[in-house]
């Protein structure tokens, strides 16, 4: 298949209505081995949101189908890593996605 095709099947699609089905994410951070495969779910799922609405620790336990403990140590995890800062109280939380952190290799 050549280029051209697929460029015109990718405009088709993309006329057809099919934009909210992708979301794009930063290769070095899905590629972090320092991050859990849920850590990297979560960073995903925000990347995804718009500005007006951010899930809470109870819909990302729900989505993701565990508790709201793990859903805390992911989002401690991708801080750690300064993928994600947090402002406000816990019933309050604003959080700000970080997606040019430079991962470092490990040797």
């Amino acid at each position: 298949m050549s280029i051209q095709i697929i460029k015109d099947k990718r405009k088709e699609f993309f006329r057809k209505g099919n934009k909210d089905k992708f979301v794009i994410v930063d290769k070095d951070a899905f590629l972090d081995q320092r991050l859990s495969l849920l850590a990297r779910f979560i960073l995903i799922t925000l990347n995804d949101c718009n500005d007006k609405f951010r899930p809470c620790i109870n819909s990302l336990a729900s989505q993701f189908n565990v508790s709201d403990t793990t859903i805390d140590n992911s989002i401690r995890e991708l801080k750690k890593y300064d993928y994600l800062k947090s402002e406000g109280s816990r019933n309050a939380t604003t959080w700000t996605i970080n997606m040019s952190t430079k991962v470092i290799k490990k040797e």
